[in-house]
């Protein structure tokens, strides 16, 4: 969850599990009826006991042979879940993956939806290839609104109009052989509100009514003392400002149609599975019933730069494959710098703004406008893939039937694997406060020591005084960075990885001499650019490979025995030339250190106590497993908000403990 991030989600190889059979007849009928028990889901979950025991075994009664079935299920999924997440789903997994199967028969997709470490997730059934298509779903399936122009934030419109569509979708009776057969029911319980959407769409969202959590577990939505469980000051100020604004948003628009707690359920379905694309009538933030089943990949902004170069690639080229599949009616392989003639250039150029412009260049989803692939769900599926749709919405109304909304893959998978996609460069604050969940470990985390370069220059509490005219330099240096917005944190990954933080206290720390020695290029592990030594060795101490010595070292046993002294005095042999360099590396790294562990100061809680508080959740949650005892909501977050602080306060310790590895303690004051 999540990175200027996409607003899309979801939570979540392979897994071995005998399927029993659910009849056709039983799997329509009892889908609608979850689907169609309750729009609001919060609120009313617990009186429709969407996923309780009970009700799951209405739709399938020979799913689980006996209890004892279940429970090694439970426990089997508790040793493979490495995601903390407060999620809860509304129907079984071996429910969803009925569903999942019914909408996508076996060969229409190369995914299929298992059990994962994550959760739930789609593995991969086949080889795939970069910029490969893994699903496509008609775009009048969709439920979504543009985003320009309007007073009220699309979040908003747009969980409005989830909540209209499941209004309307209660009416249709799944069990109806046919959609004419639907469409007279329908008139039999007409409602003014039904008349704007095709009968097609309302049976689409009928039957994944039952795939939308009861709760996503997003952190925005938690109550005020549950938030404050983070304890982390900037993940409890950002997920505070969300849930006041989505909460305001509820009691607005609230009314006899829509309680408030359905309001702020549809929010967090919307703040966590919607995604932003671009059409032909403009931008939009649609809904897409499956496509949200696609996992979160975290990324460190150098991997995100490699992935985005990767994407861009590879659907560069499918696009133009399928254009040019279009013109001469088979594939061809296209090679961009080998085009014969003006035709030919001029595909090109359409394919490339096809790519460019509908699915921005660095996405793996994209609508592709009044065509369609075969294959991918795009052919079969549910019996209504096919037909015309009605919609009012948009005027192309012709080119909209047979628009698709397409999910590439970013990256190869072999059989087996799960499948990904990336919410964008989002900390683990942010997946938790939209998402619900966070990865352990998530490589786009990090914990900002400093708010900005001017928190920088303020802090010169560990800055040898100087002289007036040697500040105003160092002023001067630092705002003509770069990346002057990139975040001054420490990042998973240690010393190496929060080089951007200690390049601006690598010029906190410099005299006006050793300021000319200091150039601001760009430095590839991390991602972007920051201040680096002019000459061999420009990281200095947190070379990556110098880190890499560090690591080695200490998993030697080599440091243990080594004083500060000792590993201070190899330092300055092992760059003799200019000791300054040493010294100014030193110091800014003594400062991180000392911020870092002022931050730990701040916490209520000690990493060691929520280890041991995490522990015996961990047993109790085993407890009420083992006893079929039914969890409250609250255990879960609380779980998750304190696995959530314990990752920060790890972070922290581990980039002081690696201090400590090469000698420098925490700078004092």
């Amino acid at each position: 969850e999540t990175d200027a991030a996409p607003r899309h989600t979801f939570p979540r190889g392979p897994r071995a599990r005998v399927r029993l059979p659910m009849s056709a007849l039983a799997f329509p009928t009892s889908a609608m009826r979850l689907g169609a028990a309750s729009v609001s889901g919060r609120d009313l979950a617990a009186r429709h006991r969407l996923g309780s025991s009970d009700r799951v075994a209405s739709v399938s009664a020979n799913r689980l042979a006996t209890s004892n079935v279940a429970r090694f299920a439970r426990h089997r999924k508790r040793r493979a879940t490495a995601t903390p997440s407060a999620e809860q789903y509304a129907v079984s997994t071996f429910d969803a993956q009925v569903m999942f199967t019914e909408r996508f028969p076996p060969g229409s997709v190369p995914v299929a939806l298992q059990e994962t470490p994550c959760g739930r997730g789609l593995v991969a059934l086949v080889p795939i290839k970069e910029g490969d298509l893994l699903m496509q779903i008609p775009w009048k399936h969709t439920i979504h609104v543009f985003e320009d122009g309007y007073d009220d934030p699309d979040d908003l419109r747009l969980a409005l109009e989830l909540l209209k569509v499941l209004l309307a979708a209660e009416s249709v009776d799944a069990g109806k052989d046919s959609e004419q057969d639907a469409g007279k029911a329908r008139d039999e319980n007409e409602q003014n509100e039904q008349d704007k959407y095709p009968t097609e769409k309302l049976l689409v969202w009928a039957r994944y009514r039952a795939m939308l959590p009861s709760s996503t577990g997003a952190a925005a939505f938690w109550r005020r003392d549950m938030i404050k469980e983070l304890q982390h000051a900037d993940a409890v100020e950002e997920t505070t400002r969300l849930a006041m604004a989505f909460n305001g948003y509820a009691t607005r628009n609230a009314d006899d149609k829509n309680s408030k707690d359905q309001i702020l359920w549809a929010l967090s379905l919307v703040h966590s599975r919607s995604f932003s694309v671009v059409t032909p009538n403009g931008t939009a933030r649609a809904l897409v019933p499956f496509a949200d089943l696609f996992n979160h990949n975290p990324e460190s902004p150098a991997q995100a730069r490699k992935t985005d170069g990767i994407l861009q690639n590879a659907l560069r080229v499918k696009h133009a494959d399928t254009m040019k599949k279009e013109k001469v009616g088979q594939k061809t392989k296209v090679d961009f710098d080998d085009l014969d003639n003006d035709e030919d250039r001029a595909t090109n150029e359409r394919c490339e703004e096809i790519c460019m412009s509908v699915s921005n260049g660095s996405e793996p989803w994209c609508v592709a406008w009044g065509t369609g692939e075969e294959g991918a769900g795009g052919t079969g599926g549910t019996e209504e893939s096919g037909k015309e749709g009605s919609g009012k919405e948009e005027s192309e109304s012709g080119k909209q039937a047979t628009s698709w909304f397409q999910m590439r893959s970013i990256w190869a998978y072999k059989p087996g694997d799960e499948v990904f996609i990336t919410y964008g460069h989002e900390t683990s604050a942010e997946l938790l406060a939209s998402y619900g969940f966070f990865p352990t470990p998530n490589a786009g985390d990090f914990v900002r020591i400093y708010t900005d370069v001017q928190d920088v220059l303020d802090d010169d509490r560990y800055v040898t005084a100087g002289d007036v005219h040697g500040a105003m330099a160092r002023e001067g240096v630092m705002w003509s960075a770069l990346a002057v917005a990139a975040p001054l944190a420490v990042r998973p990954g240690g010393i190496a990885h929060a080089a951007h933080l200690l390049g601006c206290l690598r010029v906190m720390h410099s005299s006006e001499a050793a300021l000319t020695k200091l150039r601001d290029c760009d430095v590839p592990h991390i991602g972007h650019s920051t201040f680096v030594w002019v000459g061999e060795d420009p990281c200095g101490l947190w070379g990556p490979a110098k880190c890499e010595q560090v690591v080695s070292r200490k998993t030697a046993g080599e440091t243990g025995g080594e004083s500060s002294v000792a590993v201070a005095e190899r330092r300055a042999k092992e760059n003799p030339a200019d000791p300054e360099r040493n010294a100014v590396d030193t110091a800014a790294l003594g400062q991180a250190a000392a911020r870092c562990v002022e931050l730990l100061a701040e916490f209520p809680t000690s990493l060691e106590e929520d280890l041991v508080l995490l522990a015996e959740l961990a047993q109790e949650r085993e407890r009420k497993d083992d006893e079929d005892e039914e969890k409250d909501e609250n255990d879960s977050q609380y779980a998750v908000a304190v696995s959530y602080r314990v990752s920060v306060k790890r972070m922290l310790v581990d980039f002081v403990t690696e201090c400590a590895a090469v000698g420098i303690p925490p700078s004092e004051w």
